[in-house]
């Protein structure tokens, strides 16, 4: 299967079944500045391609109940590696998807800065498999949210607090939920100039 059949076929498969009739499930909702996500087929994620290349997604997590990151909604952008044309060999499935989280997020396992770098084993280089799927990629992402490695991590103070300091982890944890994630579906359709593009532009079902 080539590159592009692939990627579009695991494209169909994330975005799941049609909504019901007569019922929109693609638009986000915000009451009193919480948003509302549609329900999907994957718990606690949405995905949508870019419109002008399906190797580029972007991906909202939302905080798994009973942990640090509960009440936040966290997004990311995956970008899947394109192979030589025409048959997209040396690309997506033979290289690993690379994903980062562009809501900053407190984590021994993401870079606390900007680029929200992830260290999830299923992604490296020397662990891939071809067979490996983008479903499987983001449900470990979203395990990570449950259950951080700090044993393998990209940030050494944050594992380290992790832990030994369990309670000041948790209270970093929440106060970056408050202050980064809380409003990341309201600044997605800010970006929009009118009710339409913002309905169209909201996350689809994963």
């Amino acid at each position: 299967m080539s590159g592009i059949r692939r990627v579009s076929k695991e494209l169909t498969e994330c975005q799941g079944p049609p909504p019901p009739e007569g019922k929109d499930m693609s638009k986000v909702k915000l009451q009193d500045g919480a948003a509302i996500l549609p329900p999907t087929t994957m718990e606690g994620i949405w995905a949508k391609a870019d419109n002008s290349n399906m190797y580029r997604w972007d991906i909202w997590i939302e905080g798994p109940a009973n942990t640090v990151y509960e009440g936040g909604i966290f997004k990311l952008k995956m970008e899947l590696p394109e192979g030589s044309a025409p048959s997209g060999t040396g690309g997506y499935p033979f290289k690993p998807p690379k994903i980062n989280f562009t809501t900053r997020i407190y984590h021994p396992n993401v870079t606390n800065d900007n680029t929200g770098d992830i260290c999830l084993s299923l992604i490296k280089t020397d662990v891939w498999k071809p067979a490996s799927k983008i479903k499987g990629v983001l449900e470990a992402v979203r395990q990570l949210l449950i259950e951080p490695n700090p044993d393998d991590p990209l940030e050494t103070r944050i594992a380290e607090e992790y832990k030994n300091n369990r309670a000041e982890f948790e209270k970093n944890a929440k106060s970056y939920v408050q202050r980064y994630a809380k409003d990341t579906l309201k600044e997605n359709s800010s970006k929009t100039t009118t009710k339409k593009e913002t309905l169209k532009n909201a996350p689809s079902k994963v």
